[in-house]
């Protein structure tokens, strides 16, 4: 239960992941791209692995497009000790 609602916290951060439902574009972390053999070997593709974690009217609407994927942008300053005050 954790696992799920931590999943959809991480896809609900604009920043970092986002579905732009006119356009048929999902943003998404590279973490889904560096990894995307283990979503697809899970689930069949990274789509479908990410709808469960949104909102059914979301997850709808990506069961029924042609989406692409756009992987944005990783911040290693997330794992920059030297920029963390100690």
């Amino acid at each position: 239960m954790q696992l799920d609602e931590q999943g959809r916290n991480f896809l609900d951060e604009s920043d970092k992941n986002s579905v732009d439902l006119k356009s048929q574009t999902i943003y998404l972390s590279q973490i889904f791209q560096w990894f995307q053999e283990d979503f697809v070997k899970k689930s069949g593709s990274v789509i479908a692995f990410i709808r469960p974690y949104l909102s059914p009217q979301v997850s709808r609407e990506l069961g029924g497009g042609n989406f692409k994927i756009i992987y944005t942008k990783y911040d290693w300053s997330l794992n920059d000790i030297a920029s963390k005050d100690l």
